[in-house]
């Protein structure tokens, strides 16, 4: 599953963090969650996900977006900052 992305450790490592810290502070309820998970699945195009699929589509995304760049632009989405859809700003 490549998609001509550099991954390196360091990276994954970083990914992860960030994930963990911004879930941490915005999304504590139950609802926030749901809706960081449908919003995060849409935005990969993927749709029906059963709640024990959701840690390997977080994997999976990880190992997406490891570059620094993807993972800035894919957090943004679910940030205050920037309220575009996941459609407008859709990277592949």
């Amino acid at each position: 599953m490549e998609m001509g992305l550099d991954i390196t450790p360091v990276k994954e490592v970083r990914a992860k963090y960030l994930v963990k810290k911004y879930r941490k502070r915005k999304y504590r309820k139950r609802r926030h969650i749901r809706k960081l998970q449908y919003r995060i699945c849409h935005f990969l195009n993927l749709k029906n996900v059963i709640k024990k699929d959701f840690i390997k589509i977080l994997k999976l995304k990880i190992l997406i977006l490891s570059d620094e760049f993807f993972l800035g632009k894919f957090l943004s989405l679910f940030s205050g900052t920037n309220r575009k859809s996941p459609k407008q700003c859709r990277l592949f």
